[in-house]
């Protein structure tokens, strides 16, 4: 079953809006390069299983690069993968697919993607996914592992779905700037199990405490673990604004935890 394509003005300027793209919808236009009949949801990707797909506002089919576009609330789904975004970019040839949001009428960037793999889910500025490796580059990453959030300025993704970072913070503050963050360089996500990165530093209101520790270890798991008790950010009228609980705990036996606690 076949749909047919509209290419509005809105779709157009939205095209022109992303200058990361190499060919824009006026060029394809001109070049009798857009198929304006799109099978409906499918396409075999060259992959053992067939990709779906979906977008609210249209779907441009560029046969000289064997490209899919998706605009407006985009949402590809193969094999067990969910990502949506505002714009999707799909490459048949390579089987890779591009996601990323973009600036409304204010200039505020909308449908960010959220990339789901299982139970591994994050929302990202970029998203760069290659199906047949199970590889990804994510760029501007907010990511939830139990209750420490994590952002990531870079991140890449392999097949196990663990995650390297570069340049990044983690933190149990919900709020979206964090009032204290713990910041490293590099570091490594395993979920359901633990991160690990280089020298560590906390950060209170944008301002670096004067110590740093050489590594970070958080367990990430349900089970008894070492590591670093996670600090409380708070504040008393006789102290002021204070982390209390910044140490590390430890196994003294099979159930028994012992903690050294500072604030």
């Amino acid at each position: 079953m076949t749909v047919s394509l509209f290419v509005s003005n809105n779709v157009m300027s939205q095209s022109q809006k992303l200058d990361s793209l190499a060919i824009k919808a006026d060029s394809l236009i001109e070049s009798g390069a857009i198929q304006r009949k799109v099978e409906k949801k499918k396409k075999s990707l060259g992959l053992k299983t067939k990709a779906t797909y979906d977008a609210d506002d249209s779907l441009i089919m560029d046969r000289v690069n064997n490209k899919l576009y998706l605009y407006h609330n985009a949402v590809v789904n193969y094999d067990g993968i969910i990502l949506k975004a505002e714009y999707i970019e799909l490459n048949f040839d390579k089987n890779t697919v591009y996601a990323v949001g973009v600036p409304d009428s204010t200039g505020k960037i909308i449908g960010s993607p959220v990339f789901k793999d299982g139970g591994d889910e994050y929302e990202a500025g970029i998203i760069e996914y290659n199906f047949d490796t199970k590889k990804g580059l994510i760029s501007d990453v907010t990511k939830n592992e139990g209750d420490i959030y994590i952002w990531m300025k870079k991140g890449k993704k392999l097949p196990s779905n663990i995650t390297y970072v570069e340049t990044g913070h983690f933190t149990t503050c919900s709020a979206k700037h964090p009032h204290y963050r713990i910041k490293f360089k590099k570091g490594k996500i395993i979920p359901d199990d633990k991160i690990v990165t280089g020298p560590i530093y906390i950060e209170v209101e944008d301002v670096p405490l004067p110590f740093v520790m050489p590594f970070g270890f958080i367990p990430n798991t349900s089970n008894r673990a070492n590591g670093i008790l996670m600090p409380s950010y708070g504040y008393t009228e006789n102290r002021g604004y204070n982390l209390t609980n910044a140490c590390r705990f430890a196994i003294t036996r099979r159930y028994i935890h012992q903690r050294k606690l500072g604030s």
